[in-house]
């Protein structure tokens, strides 16, 4: 460390102290306190949504040290006696292939792990913000304290899942990393990450319509643009294998001459009708064309969204004919 002092201006006179810090000695860590342990993690039974993107986190969870550590807190100190501070490197890594510097695959493909660690208040140098596995990290003992010692306690571990691929296996997670913290050349910590992975998704029921017949009409019914008629309802029936969030999204080619009403434009190729499309809705309201739209949570095992198509009167003049309109879906799961 450099001082610069400068004396009263009306001396003239320019003091220069230079100070020098000794710095720290390096030790050999040891475990004073407590035993190597292995932090244990269920993540239970978790649903991985199908349609998520890669490089989304799953499963995101922060533990105290002593939460997860099957041999509680370990105190870790230089094993000669010195009256000066101290510094030694912890170390961590992570075994397996690396999908990136920092997630690494699982037994599971599509499923990676991401670890992360933080000390309270930067105790003892660790660093105070999380740092992702792998990493090394000095720190100090403080010679001639109550606690010339790092205590395990003051760390905390993020683990996370993050999907990796497209297409993810369900089944039984199994990671395991015997060489995941070390204090020097002393072990301090193994990893075990278990649990339940399922896929969440649904599929479309074989029961669900490709095609939606709407009743013959009167034109007497149809006086003024707005009016409707030959409600039918329908349903999109799916078979879920999980409790999945579900949405959908519809395209079609909409109704020029009505805008946000769901309304479909009347594209039968041989005696037309005029003045006439198709309207959907969904919970009794118009659909929205071109967004996806919330169905809300799918239960395990059947769901239905239940739909209504009908002729909407789009012109003042109509004229009678055929009527038909397709719209395209695509169901997305979170």
């Amino acid at each position: 460390m450099c001082v610069l002092t400068l004396a009263s201006r009306l001396k003239g006179w320019l003091f220069l102290v230079l100070l020098h810090t000794a710095p720290a000695m390096a030790c050999t860590p040891f475990l004073a306190q407590g035993k190597a342990s292995t932090l244990r993690v269920d993540v239970g039974n978790m649903v991985v949504h199908a349609n998520a993107l890669p490089g989304t986190p799953v499963y995101s969870k922060t533990f105290s040290w002593n939460e997860i550590s099957d041999g509680g807190e370990q105190w870790i100190a230089c094993n000669n006696g010195h009256s000066d501070d101290r510094d030694f490197d912890f170390n961590a890594f992570m075994s397996g292939l690396a999908q990136s510097p920092e997630i690494y695959h699982t037994n599971l493909n599509g499923v990676g792990v991401r670890i992360s660690l933080r000390a309270i208040s930067g105790f003892g140098g660790f660093p105070a913000r999380m740092t992702s596995v792998p990493f090394t990290a000095r720190v100090r003992t403080r010679a001639g304290q109550s606690d010339d010692s790092f205590r395990t306690g003051t760390l905390r571990v993020k683990v996370e899942l993050v999907k990796t691929a497209d297409a993810v296996a369900s089944g039984t997670l199994d990671y395991l990393d015997n060489h995941f913290l070390f204090a020097g050349d002393t072990s301090v910590a193994a990893i075990e990450i278990k649990g339940k992975i399922k896929v969440g998704a649904c599929t479309l029921s074989a029961s669900t319509p490709t095609t939606v017949q709407l009743p013959p009409t009167n034109l007497n019914k149809f006086e003024r643009v707005g009016d409707t008629a030959g409600d039918m309802p329908f349903a999109l029936q799916l078979d879920c294998n999980s409790a999945v969030g579900v949405k959908l999204r519809l395209e079609g080619n909409e109704s020029a001459s009505i805008k946000d009403k769901g309304v479909l434009k009347n594209d039968a190729r041989h005696n037309q009708a005029r003045g006439i499309g198709v309207q959907l809705l969904y919970q009794n309201a118009p659909v929205m064309f071109h967004k996806e739209m919330d169905m809300g949570t799918a239960a395990e095992g059947q769901y239905a969204i239940p739909l209504l198509a009908r002729y909407y009167q789009t012109q003042r003049r109509v004229e009678a004919g055929e009527v038909n309109a397709v719209a395209t879906y695509t169901l997305t799961y979170y």
